[in-house]
């Protein structure tokens, strides 16, 4: 069974490390906090097969928070 890579949202500070490493598989969304001014940036996986598990372990790594893990 292949492994899906998530990401706790609760943890991500925004920096795109892991859209500058893996594009195939993460990118940047806006958070909205409910009043219209979503300013919050998180990374969300977009394509859980974009790239192979090498790319999105080495985002993984170089997460400053830690927050990308296997589901």
């Amino acid at each position: 069974m292949a492994r899906t890579p998530a990401i706790d949202p609760d943890c991500c500070i925004g920096c795109e490390v892991c859209v500058q490493l893996c594009p195939e598989v993460f990118r940047m969304e806006e958070d909205d906090d409910g009043n219209g001014h979503g300013h919050d940036h998180k990374s969300i996986v977009y394509n859980p097969t974009g790239a192979v598990e090498t790319a999105i372990e080495q985002a993984m790594d170089n997460c400053p928070s830690a927050c990308i893990y296997w589901e």
